[in-house]
């Protein structure tokens, strides 16, 4: 491990045409060397004095003793290496290969994950891979969600759903093998292209809702449907993704978690105050996320938690009257601040 003390330099890694790409610049301070000595691949990138430079070293057998008795230090490095992994242009995994999979390029970033497109050198077709953040590595409460969700996906079967094609552990993370859908998500399409006409709206939302529910018959909750949350593929077909924060449905037992997951625009009421996941939280959300297609906008355009709260406790429904009457009594059974009034026969819908 170096640190730098003194000086200037440029970190450099070599892409899969063999030209160096930049990928940072460091000052005094700044630690170098964590990602081979934390996830025992070989070092891939190339440190470049700019300028005069003073360093410190630390030899591995030393760093493991240390990081062994105070695990403090690996999760310092970890969160270290979170930070710099998956905000370059270049990403440092780019060209790695894990098993029979060789990373291309990174696909997306996001509070838990970091997604990645890579190539199965056995079928030599492209797959999605979800790595867990190193940032989260030490969270036990984050790692049971992420195997939670490989577990729920891997035996689920749907045309609308993002299939779960495997799981390893690699780089000290874990990954999650995924189908690779070729297309954008919901939200960047209205933001690209504007609000869905009828026909559009009526295709993506008997898609959605017919994946939706496969997902409450077997038992799942997704707790987080968005329109972020949702590919429309380059065919025009919706993938429904991202069962990171899914949770089976309550037993009515008090075991569940009375933690706030989701997010909190898209969230129902219920949800919000920390109720046990249930699936009329995840109509109010398909009500927030149709809005969103509809219009272009949020339905809560509050940010702040405090305002949310408040705009719930005085719920009103938005104006649904300048849409048709089929999708107006869809939009009002689903946005009801009480779920037991969310009266949504998703299998009717999903024969729009």
């Amino acid at each position: 491990l170096f640190f730098l003390t003194d000086g200037r330099v440029t970190v450099l890694s070599t892409d899969q045409l063999s030209q160096d790409q930049e990928i940072a610049r460091c000052g005094p301070g700044s630690i170098l060397g964590e990602m081979a000595l934390l996830t025992d691949q070989p070092r891939t990138a190339s440190v470049i004095a700019t300028t005069e430079v003073s360093a410190k070293f630390l030899p591995l057998p030393i760093f493991q003793e240390l990081a062994s008795n105070h695990p403090v230090i690996g999760q310092v490095l970890t969160q270290l290496l979170a930070q710099r992994l998956g905000r370059q242009d270049h990403d440092a995994l780019s060209g790695k290969r894990f098993g029979r999979y060789r990373i291309t390029e990174r696909l997306g970033r996001g509070g838990m994950a970091i997604v990645y497109e890579a190539l199965d050198e056995q079928s030599m077709s492209p797959v999605a891979l979800k790595m867990m953040s190193h940032r989260l590595v030490y969270d036990a409460n984050a790692l049971k969600l992420f195997q939670s969700e490989a577990r729920m996906i891997e035996e689920f079967d749907h045309p609308h759903i993002v299939r779960m094609l495997g799981r390893f552990k690699a780089f000290r993370s874990f990954f999650i093998v995924l189908e690779f859908c070729d297309g954008v998500s919901l939200d960047q399409c209205v933001r690209q292209d504007g609000p869905l006409d009828d026909t559009q709206f009526r295709k993506v939302m008997a898609q959605l809702a017919a994946a939706l529910s496969y997902a409450h018959s077997k038992g799942i909750v997704h707790r987080d449907i968005k329109p972020s949350n949702v590919l429309l593929t380059s065919d025009g077909n919706v993938k429904l993704m991202d069962f990171g924060l899914a949770k089976p449905v309550d037993n009515g037992e008090g075991n569940s978690s009375r933690l706030i997951s989701g997010t909190p625009r898209f969230m129902a009421p219920e949800q919000l105050q920390g109720a046990p996941p249930d699936t009329q939280a995840d109509l109010f959300a398909l009500g927030c996320t149709a809005w969103k297609l509809l219009t272009g906008k949020e339905l809560i355009p509050d940010t702040r938690l405090s305002d949310i709260e408040d705009r719930h406790e005085n719920w009103q429904l938005p104006d649904i009257g300048k849409f048709s009457p089929e999708i107006s009594t869809f939009l009002q059974n689903c946005l009801q601040a009480d779920p037991a009034q969310r009266c949504v026969d998703l299998d009717a819908i999903s024969r729009w």
